[in-house]
């Protein structure tokens, strides 16, 4: 998806608005979660608690 979006709007994801925006949408957008462990940890509680699901421990 962000490959179509990429190809469709490349100008227009270069700027801060659109950059912004994707942030909030993709909080990971632009960023490694192999190199962010914080990042990381937060994107996954985040998506547990949208998908309302239990960790594993």
């Amino acid at each position: 998806m962000l490959t179509i979006l990429e190809r469709s709007f490349g100008e227009k994801l270069k700027t801060p608005e659109w950059q912004a925006k994707l942030k909030e949408m993709i909080p990971s957008y632009g960023e490694s979660l192999i190199d962010n462990t914080e990042l990381l940890k937060s994107v996954r509680q985040r998506t547990l608690s949208v998908l309302q699901l239990n960790p594993q421990s």
